[in-house]
């Protein structure tokens, strides 16, 4: 676990809605930090990835980069 640097603290807070888009300086790999509640709900057992259709996890696919692209915005 990497706990948050002061700046990073007050960009979560002003972040609407409780996520936070962080980039990688060295590989430019994007990032999205969630609450633990909000991740723990995503990954649940009873949402496995294997129990979705392939258009549900193209709908989540499509939703998650419209929301790293906002970010970029």
């Amino acid at each position: 676990m990497i706990a948050l640097s002061p700046d990073q603290v007050q960009a979560l807070r002003s972040s609407q809605d409780d996520t936070l888009c962080v980039i990688n300086p060295l590989t430019k790999q994007k990032y999205m930090l969630l609450p633990f509640e909000e991740y723990g709900r995503l990954f649940d057992e009873k949402a496995k990835h294997d129990e979705w259709t392939e258009t549900e996890q193209g709908d989540l696919r499509s939703a998650a980069c419209e929301l790293l692209d906002s970010f970029e915005k």
